[in-house]
């Protein structure tokens, strides 16, 4: 229900989400992995793909919000630049 608020609510401000770039991951002990969120893009229904981890704003998260990929990922950038 609130994605489709949520993509009502951007059409209206012209602010259209693309669908093919849009992604989800459910967090939780409990979260059903299974679940299909789907979206409507130019009177096609699209179905979002699930992933285990995404980064928001520099930060990964994963499902079991552990930071191990982050934590990762900002090593070898720091081994990187100074090798």
């Amino acid at each position: 229900m609130s994605l489709s608020k949520l993509h009502d609510w951007s059409n209206t401000r012209l602010l259209t989400l693309n669908a093919q770039k849009c992604n989800f991951v459910s967090y939780g002990r409990h979260a059903d992995k299974n679940y299909k969120y789907k979206m409507i893009q130019q009177d096609r229904i699209i179905e979002l793909d699930h992933e285990d981890h995404i980064k928001d704003l520099g930060v990964i998260f994963d499902e079991n919000l552990d930071f191990g990929v982050h934590i990762a990922e900002r090593i070898n950038k720091a081994y990187s630049s100074y090798g």
